[in-house]
């Protein structure tokens, strides 16, 4: 009787408890990623590096090209204020669109 009380009572536990969990399983930064419902098109200033993540700790892949036509893909502004953007590069010619640098990236605002 003691055996069935016992797993009982772990049962109901593991029931009852995942309920007051959020969906993710953990707390939710507050600091979201914002997602844009339009395309926004600039341009690459002098001193651009596009980055892997939006860490100042990560490496940058390549610098931009001054002039370059940037689409805002999303917005990110972390816990001490620094905003990120990340972007993919806008290209008129097909010949640029297989080139080895990386078409995507992070970069620091």
């Amino acid at each position: 009787m003691n055996f069935i009380l016992r797993w009982g009572c772990l049962l109901i536990i593991a029931l009852a408890a995942p309920i007051a969990l959020p969906a993710g399983g953990g707390m939710r930064d507050k600091f979201e990623i914002k997602y844009l419902d339009k395309t926004i098109s600039c341009f690459a200033g002098e001193s651009c590096f596009l980055f892997a993540s939006p860490y100042l700790s990560s490496s940058p892949l390549c610098k931009v090209d001054l002039g370059s036509s940037l689409d805002v893909i999303r917005i990110w502004q972390n816990d001490k204020g620094q905003s990120w953007i990340q972007v993919r590069k806008s290209y008129d010619n097909l010949f640029y669109l297989n080139s080895l640098k990386p078409q995507r990236g992070w970069i620091h605002v």
